[in-house]
């Protein structure tokens, strides 16, 4: 395991052999074993922005560029939206959550009409005891449509999510309880997360929360205006 240094953003990368443990585990092969990755953006100041766009500009023309969307995961916003962003998630990673609380918030508000946002798991158990679990229970919740409610529900969630606290969720947030009940013990979710965590490895993502903008990948945090650049980016140079 290694820190590096992405665009100004840190991840701690794993080797291969990480995830593909991970993923036994995911569909009962083996036990014990997990990973973390994690990411952050480093704070501008505004009087930097002109540099922040050059550099942005730089980012983007560089990014590595892959086909990750998938029309089974959970998405808000139109199927012939010009812009597509995928988020490699942990429900545990604090990260993940600011992003979920703080910033996604904004970023559909303004540019909704413009972006279909999906989600897919990239759970992290080694430092997150229960992100598998919190992957499986977003994966049930969505079977019975109610993806988003519950999964902003998790995301506030300040203490562990653990099997009653998602169980508990899932009652708060309307969803039927002993459907949701049957579905978290069937090995079924667990498949789904895994094939999740094997795509994003494929793909390259080393931490989270990564983003898939129009397939090109962005590892680590990002702000409002750090997404919001990549977006106008996104319209000016795939547009037809």
């Amino acid at each position: 395991m290694q820190i590096q240094r992405d665009d100004d953003h840190i991840a701690i990368v794993l080797k291969r052999s990480h995830v593909m443990v991970a993923a036994a585990v995911l569909v009962g092969v083996v036990g014990g074993v997990g990973l973390f990755l994690g990411g952050r953006a480093i704070r501008r100041s505004p009087d930097r922005r002109s540099i922040d766009v050059i550099a942005d500009s730089a980012a983007w023309s560089q990014a590595s560029r892959f086909d990750v969307a998938r029309e089974d995961r959970p998405a808000r916003g139109r199927a012939d939206a010009p812009v597509t962003i995928v988020e490699f998630t942990d429900y545990e990673c604090p990260f993940c959550r600011r992003h979920a609380t703080e910033t996604l918030p904004s970023l559909l508000d303004r540019h909704g009409d413009r972006i279909r946002y999906m989600v897919r798991n990239f759970p992290i158990p080694a430092l997150h005891a229960h992100a598998v679990v919190a992957a499986r229970a977003v994966e049930c919740a969505h079977q019975q449509d109610g993806f988003w409610e519950y999964r902003n529900a998790l995301l506030r969630e300040t203490g562990a999510l653990t099997v009653e606290r998602v169980r508990a969720h899932a009652v708060a947030t309307g969803l039927d309880e002993g459907v949701f009940a049957r579905c978290l013990d069937d090995r079924t979710t667990r498949a789904m997360v895994a094939q999740d965590l094997l795509d994003g490895w494929e793909h390259g993502v080393t931490g989270t929360p990564t983003f898939f903008i129009n397939g090109r990948r962005f590892r680590g945090a990002r702000s409002l205006e750090e997404l919001e650049r990549y977006i106008e980016l996104a319209l000016r140079v795939d547009s037809p």
